[in-house]
């Protein structure tokens, strides 16, 4: 069993004793979101060490990351890409979904074919993801933390004005929450192609707020959030 952590990295559990063992991985010199498992291999997102942070200041030191627990080597797949948050695999294992929170896209990385290493446009949002997740039927959900704003459209294409608000003397949490703007709740379910197969949103956020994760299971989604302590079930 293999445990990927925000700030422990990589960790091999032992189902018997449940000890854990952190494990040393090439190329890994800072914390992670998250990873799939695949066989032999899995691969893991790398992004700056405090995330809102990295949010508000434009941070696109992300990276993508294919490891093999056998040899404990890693290859990097993919670089410079703006708060890398959430990856998937295809349901025939041809490709990955690899989610950017701030530029608000969607990535496929082929994996398999004519394609096999490149990168292209999966998916424009409305939004700003927070992880995508894949369904039996080989769908992919993308949970949305906040909708584009005013804000984003004047300060998204200017770092350099970012950067100058993000040293102003004021708590990084109100800056973060000014760049977010109201609750917004969304998910959005892509086919395997990258059409958008059906939207659940709550525009006024009585009942979810804020969404960072969805998985579909037995004909129900489950809604949960990094920042609330609740879960919801639609």
């Amino acid at each position: 069993m293999h445990i990927t952590d925000y700030w422990l990295w990589v960790q091999k559990g032992d189902l018997q004793s449940l000890l854990l063992r952190r494990l040393r991985v090439s190329h890994l010199d800072s914390p992670m979101i998250s990873t799939w498992t695949m066989k032999e291999t899995f691969t893991l997102q790398i992004v700056a060490p405090d995330s809102q942070e990295a949010i508000v200041a434009g941070d696109n030191t992300g990276r993508l990351l294919k490891y093999s627990p056998s040899t404990q080597e890693s290859q990097v797949l993919l670089r410079g890409l703006p708060f890398a948050n959430g990856v998937a695999l295809s349901k025939d294992n041809s490709f990955l979904v690899v989610a950017e929170s701030i530029s608000g896209r969607l990535l496929r990385y082929w994996l398999k074919g004519a394609k096999a290493g490149t990168a292209e446009l999966f998916a424009f949002l409305p939004g700003y993801p927070d992880n995508v997740r894949r369904n039996e039927a080989g769908d992919f959900w993308v949970a949305i933390h906040c909708r584009r704003n005013l804000r984003h459209r004047i300060l998204g294409p200017r770092p350099l004005l970012r950067k100058l608000i993000f040293k102003l003397p004021i708590p990084l949490k109100n800056l973060y929450v000014f760049y977010s703007g109201k609750p917004h709740a969304m998910v959005l379910k892509y086919s395997a192609d990258g059409e958008l197969v059906d939207v659940f949103e709550d525009d006024t956020g009585k009942v979810v707020k804020l969404v960072s994760e969805v998985e579909e299971r037995d004909g129900r989604l489950w809604l949960g959030t990094v920042l609330l302590p609740h879960i919801a079930v639609i």
